[in-house]
């Protein structure tokens, strides 16, 4: 979902069923907002959540087969749809079917499963809205824009550049320190000194990202992220040590995974949040996250013999990449 993605969706042709979902929960809550903001006030505007009650859910459907009160027609909205129960399923398949629904409804969820029968049905007649995580830089540096824009904040291109470096592609991060910028700045220009001032390196979500650019094979992605802890004085060791942490995660979650468990079994077996789960099957199978660990072994002890950190890297990241594909 790009910002371009979004302005169309703000003023293209209307649609009666919309489907958004995806990994970024910022992104998924943007354009629930524009959607919100094209419908709510024109219509009868009613949220339900895909795990409540199935009588409650099926009663806001069954409204979406009347025009209501006011004379307008309802728009009805499903959030967790990953999370829906099965009588819930039947009853979203049994109105986008019948196809004779006077109102709007809009599913939202996080990651669905794209083999479940309503999402086959629900796919080929819906506006389907991905909010997957931004990966081109391109597409970064626009988001970075529109925010710095809706809180007017002029950013030079050296403090845009320092902010993608800092917060990496986590856009609900770049919006909370841009908030901060706002009010530290008073609508004076920011530059990169600024931006290094007022903006902490977040070490966390770096590694988390350097994990998932790894995981998705993505050299050229990884490097920049990489050398962005290395400016910050990370030190190499650790950001090895943090990198194995999280794939030892990732694997305990794969194996579950392929034995069968689902994401809330897996949650409650390892003691882990729901959303981490989900997060983690995102890293690939049991085998490739071995022979990724096994990887990062060698490059720890390649760095503990004072070899040059970068060729170090280097090579450990087309090891790295090379098993994710």
């Amino acid at each position: 979902m790009g910002t371009r993605e979004l302005a169309e969706l703000a003023r293209g042709e209307p649609r009666r069923l919309y489907l958004v979902h995806g990994e970024d929960t910022f992104l998924v809550e943007r354009v629930l907002a524009v959607l919100r903001g094209r419908f709510a006030a024109a219509e009868d505007w009613r949220v339900v959540w895909g795990d409540d009650d199935e009588a409650r859910v099926g009663e806001a459907l069954a409204a979406l087969a009347s025009r209501s009160l006011f004379g307008g027609s309802t728009t009805v909205v499903v959030r967790r749809a990953e999370a829906m129960r099965a009588a819930v399923e039947r009853a979203v398949e049994a109105v986008v079917t019948d196809d004779r629904y006077e109102g709007r409804l809009v599913l939202v969820g996080g990651t669905i499963d794209r083999r479940k029968r309503w999402y086959a049905t629900v796919r080929p007649r819906a506006a389907e809205v991905l909010c997957g995580p931004i990966t081109e830089v391109r597409e970064l540096r626009a988001w970075i824009e529109r925010l710095a824009a809706e809180r007017a904040v002029r950013l030079t291109n050296d403090a845009a550049l320092a902010l993608s470096e800092r917060c990496g592609s986590d856009l609900a991060l770049l919006d909370g320190e841009l908030e901060k910028l706002a009010l530290a700045t008073e609508a004076r220009p920011v530059d990169r000194a600024a931006v290094e001032r007022l903006v902490t390196h977040t070490r966390t979500h770096a590694i988390e990202e350097l994990t998932d650019r790894l995981a998705r094979g993505d050299a050229a992605g990884a490097r920049r992220v990489l050398c962005g802890l290395l400016a910050a004085d990370e030190p190499p060791l650790r950001i090895v040590a943090f990198l194995a942490g999280n794939l030892r995660r990732a694997l305990h979650v794969a194996e579950e995974h392929e034995r069968g468990a689902s994401p809330d079994a897996i949650s409650a077996r390892l003691g882990m949040p729901e959303w981490l789960v989900r997060r983690q099957l995102g890293r690939g199978s049991a085998a490739h996250l071995e022979r990724a660990l096994a990887v990062l072994g060698e490059l720890d002890l390649a760095l503990k013999s004072s070899r040059p950190e970068a060729a170090v890297f280097e090579a450990a990241f087309a090891g790295l990449v090379a098993s994710a594909r």
